[in-house]
């Protein structure tokens, strides 16, 4: 109807599309208003910004001739030398094998010597540490740079073993100078080797000692599985039947790879204790392993890809 009356001259009907097309007309006009004002805004809001962000940058490059520099006190560096004197407590089934082939790849790579066994992966399968024929050392009474197989931790033993070799320096370890995090000190710990220039054996504290360990149920359970100690079991009754029949495993087979043999006299674990805490410089957990890696990567002053595994 609309329509109609634009194009044919009646008078109501004019007078209705003018009505029509001057109200069209001024939504048209309000909305491009309304677009304008938008525009508008956003451009003096643009133009606000950019001059702020202007001024802002530029405030760094202004000086002030009357204004003295702050002085900042010097930046004392310090460095330390990778630690290739190491000792590794290997505890069964606490993941210390992934341990074990990480230091013997950074050994072979860093070509240095080992202490090993002639057969199986035992330095001593319930005894400490002792040399026999089954047992591999440098002939020429070079220092033993890595100990990384299984054997009961002795201090006495070890100190036997292992002190008053011929320490032998290599350029490569003296050319090494990494960034040493203070952070990481401990009470044996200090920036640089363990080892001094002019020294020409080596001694038991010379050595990094350390370990890992894991939660003694999870330990148990694992060893029950891998050695078959209960053949047939089911796992609903397995722990039922490790109680029923204890083991080394179910007595702490942990505290028995770091030399401990009275699991019953209180005054014997006291001393354990004091004794492995004074001795180790560092204890890791298998629960956090990737957290143990690092923290031991750090604390040989090691690099990142001497700490890989898969």
């Amino acid at each position: 109807m609309h329509a109609l009356c634009c194009y044919y001259p009646f008078v109501s009907c004019a007078a209705q599309c003018v009505k029509k097309t001057q109200i069209s007309t001024g939504n048209m006009l309000l909305h491009r208003t309304i677009h304008a004002k938008f525009w508008l805004r956003f451009t003096s809001f643009t133009l606000v910004f950019l001059v702020i962000v202007i001024i802002y940058c530029m405030m760094g490059y202004v000086t002030y001739p009357n204004r003295q520099p702050l002085s900042a006190p010097p930046l004392k560096v310090t460095y330390c030398r990778p630690q290739n004197y190491i000792l590794f407590i290997k505890v069964h089934k606490t993941g210390s094998t992934s341990v074990m082939t990480i230091l013997q790849r950074y050994g072979l790579s860093k070509n240095l010597t080992f202490i090993l066994p002639l057969v199986s992966n035992y330095l001593g399968k319930h005894t400490t540490l002792r040399l026999s024929p089954n047992i591999l050392v440098p002939h020429d009474n070079r220092a033993i740079n890595i100990l990384c197989n299984h054997v009961m931790y002795n201090q006495t033993a070890f100190r036997a073993v292992l002190n008053g070799r011929r320490v032998v320096y290599g350029s490569k370890l003296e050319k090494a100078r990494l960034s040493c995090n203070q952070n990481f000190m401990t009470k044996r710990r200090r920036c640089g080797s363990k080892i001094d220039k002019n020294q020409t054996t080596i001694n038991i504290k010379d050595y990094t000692l350390f370990t890992m360990i894991r939660r003694p149920l999870a330990q148990v359970i694992s060893a029950a599985y891998y050695y078959k100690l209960f053949p047939g079991i089911s796992a609903d009754n397995l722990m039922e039947t490790i109680l029923r029949k204890p083991s080394l495993f179910t007595s702490n087979r942990m505290s028995f790879d770091l030399g401990l043999f009275h699991f019953h006299n209180s005054t014997k674990v006291q001393e354990f204790i004091k004794n492995i805490d004074a001795d180790f410089d560092i204890v890791l957990l298998m629960e956090y392993f990737d957290e143990s890696m690092v923290l031991l990567k750090r604390y040989l002053c090691w690099q990142i890809s001497d700490i890989l595994y898969i």
